[in-house]
């Protein structure tokens, strides 16, 4: 099932033309992977821990689960946007799928 669905979902291109297919098919294989509703506790970025602490939080399910979860969603964007989301915040995958949707403007709207 899951190799299906990965065959089946093309890399989300820079014009966001394909959003809502796009959209659809993360969520399924999100899904699939128990990785969907992307919100965790705490739902927002936190900003980057200490060596100490971030050692500490790489034992933490949730926070593996979320990175997880947000390396599933860059891994189907092309390169371009790959590069726009790699900045820190987007290891969040809850904060990454809605800046996704807002950036696809218009098309996004219609996958609410």
């Amino acid at each position: 099932m899951e190799a299906h669905l990965v065959s089946q979902t093309k890399r989300l291109s820079i014009s966001y033309a394909e959003y809502a297919t796009w959209a659809s098919r993360i969520k399924d294989l999100l899904c699939f992977l128990e990785l969907w509703p992307l919100h965790s506790s705490p739902p927002a970025y936190t900003p980057p821990l200490a060596a100490a602490a971030l050692a500490a939080t790489f034992n933490d399910v949730d926070f593996r689960r979320r990175l997880r979860g947000a390396a599933v969603i860059r891994g189907f964007l092309s390169d371009a946007l790959r590069a726009r989301y790699a900045a820190e915040k987007f290891d969040d995958p809850e904060v990454l799928w809605e800046q996704i949707r807002r950036d696809a403007g218009p098309i996004a709207a219609l996958r609410r």
